[in-house]
């Protein structure tokens, strides 16, 4: 919860404020759950019908401590970091 997401194009959608799995109010999720997120602001169907992925955005220094432990992250994360990287241009 509160974790800002971007499109694919680094444009920050919303804030996450809040995700809900069976209608239960969870603080996250894993890759594979199916959960429902609130997204203040956002319009499904104007703003993110044509969008397949949300990344979390992050900044450069949240960047820096994933890529430290990247020993503890799954094959599935590593590639996600990589593809915030490219999207958020940083090295």
């Amino acid at each position: 919860k509160g974790i800002p997401l971007m499109n694919n194009e680094g444009l920050q959608i919303s804030r996450i404020k809040d995700i809900q799995e069976e209608k239960n109010s969870v603080d996250q999720s894993i890759e594979g759950k199916e959960v429902a997120i609130s997204l203040p602001g956002v319009n499904f169907e104007r703003q993110l019908k044509e969008i397949e992925y949300l990344y979390s955005d992050m900044s450069q220094g949240q960047f820096k401590k994933f890529k430290e432990n990247k020993d503890l992250l799954t094959h599935t994360e590593l590639q996600t970091l990589q593809k915030i990287a490219e999207i958020k241009k940083f090295s």
